[in-house]
Order: structure tokens, then C-alpha cells, then sequence
């Protein structure tokens, strides 16, 4: 079976000239394409230094074919159109003999790569919404993204955060982010922290320093309120543009706030085996990755109460729901961490350690074979 990928996914050449592009996304297709013969990822290729986050693919029978980088915001929007019929006509080639066909939404090139697979496609195909599917300011793209996959093309199959939609087409998977070997050195951490000291709390964040992750609000709490009994540190696991900003803000408050910078996929399991809580006040999600792995590695998760996140998270009960992406409601949960007592943290890690198996590669690639491949597999 030949898979065919189509996504906004950027790449670039690494320092060994080794084509590389983002880690999650990578590690992904690297596990799709153990259940196929062939797997064909079409995406853009940009000629800036690739980030620190990037990763080559390890699976011998992915192969990379690069469209031209086309979007961004005002103006350069338009290079959506300027690079169409170059990005449609490679796209137009690869997809001829494939078997199964997965665009990955919403992006700017949806606005004409979507029309195509209905009108033109060869070979099936389904859409893996990645953005926050119940998102009541979402941008017009993805507005008009997903009225097209619910208004106009009523048959394809799509994969969404979450359980919003009635129709069978519609199906809800979660994001995988755990090999089987992650999963299970999962199951050995948390297993010593139910049996370890329950004292000073780690806090951790781990993702891109920029407001919309909600940077700003946890170091606003914390300059705020920065007098806890049993919270020891927070900790910044992530690079981005404002971290000098946000570097700067914690200057102002005397709890122990530490930045660590990029970090590579296993020493974030490290922080995260060593940590106690993950926040993630984002202003929108879909499903970030990253709970999944907190969940695996025994961080309990505050996150906003957005997207599907509700679908995993009972507030107080494996986790914290923030009722708005605010400083005060982060100060109002940081009270609550502090008075959670032992046994509630454990049950809170055993529920989420189970849970944690929906989010292995092993999980997704068998809801695939399920769910979508099912005619190919009878």
C-alpha cells in the first residue's frame, strides 16, 4: 500500500544536508509508514537554518518531495496563489498511484488542495484536522476549511481532536507522541513516584515561548503571587522569539524560575519524569502532544479548557481544567496544587498512566488500520 501525505509540515536541508523537518510530525509518519509499503510526504521546503526541533526521517521507505513555502501573514498570503499551479502540479503526480491519500488541515494551501482531492483526486484519501475543531475565533481559513469538510465534501473521512460531530465520517483520534519503549519507561516512572515523597511541587512548561502558548500569564501569576509552601520551581522547557521578554518579566518575582532553552525529545521525558505538573494556558489548542507525554511521564496537567481537552481531563480529579487563559485563574489552580494530598495525586497518575496508551504510535497506527484502511485490510 502507497501513502501519500500533503501537508504544510516545514522542512529544510540540515547542516549535513540531510533533508529534516518537525520532530512530532516526523516521528509520526516514520511510525505510519511501518504499516505500509510506501509512504510519499509532500511539503513545503524552505532554505532558512532548520530549528533546533527538526528531525530526519529514520523509516527507509519515506521519501520527501518539496513544494514551494507559500503563506504567512498580511501580504504574504498571497504567495498561496503565486505558488498554486507549481505546488498542484507535483502534487497532481505523486497522488496518481497512490492508495490512500492524507491531507493534513487547516493550512493556507487547503483553499485549493481540498477542491482538488474532490474533484480530481486519484486514490481515496481522508483530512487530519490538527487545529482546534470548536475554536470560536478561528481564523478565516480554517473557517472556510471546515465548512468545506462538513458542507461540501459530505464523504470524506475526517480525524478530529475530540467527539463534536454526530456524523460516523467524522471520527476523533488522539495525537500519538509514545513509541511502545516510551510508554513502557512511562509506566517505571510512575510507578516510583507513587511511592516517593510528596513534597515541593516542579512545575514545568514545554512548548514554543510566545503568548499564545500563555508564557506570559504563568510568569504574570507568579510575579502576582510567588509565595507557595509546597510549589519548589517552574521551569521553561521551549525557545521562541519572546524569550528574552519573558526571561526578563521573571526577573520580577522571586520565585525560582528557571529557562532551559530547546530540548531534545528524550530530555524532555527526563524533565518531565523528574517534574510534577505541566501548565499550558493556551489561548487555542487542537490536542497538544505534550499532555499526552505529561500523562505517560506522571506530570498532572492544567491546562485551558479548550478544544477536546475535557474529553481526558476531569477537573480536580486527573488533572486541572482553567476555566479562561488568565493569570488569576492560573493563581487560583496554583492554590488548589497546593492543597492536593498524596492519595489524590496518585489516583490522579494511575488514571492518567492508562489513559496514556491511546497516545502510543502503536494506538494510532491500529485506529488507521481500523478506521480508515479498512477495505484494504479485509
Amino acid at each position: 500500500m502507497r501513502i501519500v501525505v500533503i501537508s504544510h509540515t516545514e522542512h529544510y536541508f540540515n547542516q549535513d544536508r540531510q533533508i529534516c523537518g518537525w520532530g512530532s510530525t516526523i516521528r509520526e509518519l516514520d511510525h505510519v509508514a511501518q504499516i505500509c509499503d510506501e509512504l510519499i510526504h509532500i511539503a513545503p521546503l524552505h532554505k532558512t537554518p532548520a530549528p533546533e526541533s527538526s528531525l530526519t526521517y529514520t523509516a527507509s521507505n519515506v521519501q520527501f518531495i518539496a513544494l514551494e513555502p507559500s503563506g504567512g501573514k498580511g501580504l504574504k498570503k498571497l504567495s498561496i496563489l503565486k505558488t498554486l499551479f507549481t505546488n498542484l502540479k507535483k502534487i497532481q503526480r505523486y497522488t496518481k498511484s497512490a492508495d490512500y491519500i492524507q491531507f493534513r488541515a487547516p493550512t493556507g494551501m487547503g483553499t485549493y488542495v481540498l477542491p482538488y482531492l474532490k474533484f480530481f483526486r486519484s486514490g481515496k484519501y481522508w483530512v487530519k484536522y490538527a487545529g482546534n475543531w470548536m475554536d470560536d475565533h478561528m481564523p478565516l481559513g480554517n473557517r472556510i476549511q471546515k465548512f468545506w469538510l462538513k458542507k461540501i465534501d459530505k464523504k470524506v473521512k475526517v480525524t478530529i481532536n475530540g467527539n463534536w460531530e454526530s456524523n460516523p465520517r467524522f471520527l476523533s483520534f488522539e495525537n500519538p507522541c509514545l513509541t511502545k519503549e516510551e510508554y513502557e519507561q512511562g509506566q517505571e516512572v510512575i510507578s516510583k513516584k507513587i511511592n516517593s515523597d510528596f513534597d515541593n511541587l516542579r512545575l514545568v512548561f514545554v512548548g514554543s515561548l510566545n503568548r499564545h502558548k500563555g508564557v506570559h500569564l504563568i510568569l504574570t501569576a507568579f510575579c502576582k503571587k510567588s509565595q507557595y509552601t509546597s510549589l519548589s520551581e517552574m521551569i521553561f522547557a521551549g525557545d521562541g522569539a519572546e524569550r528574552t521578554e519573558f526571561e526578563e518579566m521573571a526577573t520580577h518575582s522571586p520565585f525560582p524560575i528557571k529557562f532551559l532553552g530547546h530540548c531534545s525529545k528524550d530530555e524532555v521525558a527526563n524533565l518531565l519524569s523528574q517534574s510534577h505538573v505541566l501548565i499550558l494556558p493556551s489561548k487555542s489548542e487542537g490536542f497538544p502532544k505534550v499532555v499526552g507525554e505529561a500523562m505517560n511521564f506522571g506530570c498532572i496537567p492544567v491546562v485551558t479548557d479548550i478544544s477536546c481537552m475535557k474529553d481526558y481531563i476531569k477537573n480536580n480529579y486527573n488533572g486541572f481544567l482553567l476555566k479562561e487563559a488568565s493569570a488569576d485563574s492560573i493563581i487560583k489552580t496554583l492554590n488548589e496544587l497546593e492543597q492536593l494530598d498524596f492519595d489524590s495525586y496518585k489516583e490522579a497518575l494511575l488514571h492518567n498512566s492508562k489513559l496514556a496508551h491511546r497516545f502510543t504510535y502503536d494506538y494510532y497506527n491500529f485506529a488507521l488500520q481500523d478506521k480508515i484502511f479498512e477495505d484494504v485490510y479485509e
